[in-house]
């Protein structure tokens, strides 16, 4: 699926043309294990908020990028929760980041980060609502600005937030759910999903591509189920524990706003974080 055109669209991806549409029932098929694997909402973030958010990274906020541990080709700003906590950062992560996300937003002002667009879909789709994630009474930030350039790519991997960090806010969830917001348009770059989702550490580990620190092997995994290239402005909501990756950027640069939703249960709210 490339662009706007759906003509090649599959019964595993949902498109959703109406911005907001029923977004809790659309989410529901994702969260129980169904055969949808994502959901697209088309034009969620206006072509206005699209040019002030990539103003605000051109306008200084650009130098802050940095190379993920794991993936140096993807930059970020913000450091995710994961890394966080397997370098011992956690106390930055809470301090930090809100921060980060602010200079962002305050860039923006009065236009709303895509994050925030996000959150208050979320909040009024969902019958639970949407919060912050809190651990031990810290709110986690939400909402991880990011960059690829051209030749960039990720490779095939789940994220896992029970094995990244074994607390009871992830060891009892439901499922972790990805959003992606894209506010630029690019060449390339495609979002590939597959239907399976490892389990244990190990069989990962097996399966593992050993050029890469964290990325399974492509021969061994075999072709996605759907490949996705998102127009301006579009979102895309995905189970990230299933196996995804994303295609070798041509032009870009390919920008995204990212972070997980945390569900623990059909009727409790979504819990926000990255």
């Amino acid at each position: 699926m490339h662009g706007n055109d759906d003509s090649n669209v599959s019964n595993d991806v949902n498109i959703d043309r109406k911005r907001c549409g029923n977004v809790s029932a659309r989410l529901q098929p994702i969260i129980v294990g169904g055969d949808v694997l994502a959901v697209m909402i088309r034009g969620l973030y206006p072509e206005f908020a699209c040019e002030a958010f990539i103003a605000a990274f051109e306008g200084g906020i650009t130098d802050k990028f940095r190379g993920y541990a794991v993936e140096p080709q993807l930059a970020r700003i913000e450091r995710p929760l994961y890394e966080a906590a397997a370098d011992g950062g956690l106390a930055a992560y809470f301090a930090e980041a809100h921060r980060t996300n602010w200079a962002i937003q305050r860039a923006m002002y009065p236009i709303m980060t895509s994050a925030t667009v996000i959150w208050t879909v979320l909040d009024n789709a969902w019958p639970a609502g949407a919060l912050l994630l809190r651990i031990d009474g810290r709110p986690c930030p939400f909402g991880i600005s990011r960059k690829v350039d051209d030749g960039g790519e990720t490779g095939i991997h789940s994220d896992m937030p029970n094995w990244d960090y074994a607390v009871e806010e992830f060891l009892s969830a439901r499922t972790n759910l990805s959003f992606l917001v894209y506010p630029s348009q690019f060449e390339g770059g495609e979002l590939e999903l597959w239907p399976d989702t490892i389990n244990q550490p190990a069989i990962f580990k097996g399966l593992m591509d050993k050029a890469s620190g964290y990325a399974l092997d492509r021969k061994r995994v075999g072709p996605p189920a759907v490949t996705i290239h998102p127009g301006k402005g579009d979102a895309v909501l995905f189970d990230a524990r299933r196996l995804h990756a994303v295609r070798e950027v041509r032009k870009g640069p390919r920008y995204s706003q990212s972070g997980f939703i945390n569900v623990r249960g059909l009727h409790e709210p979504l819990s926000l974080y990255h």
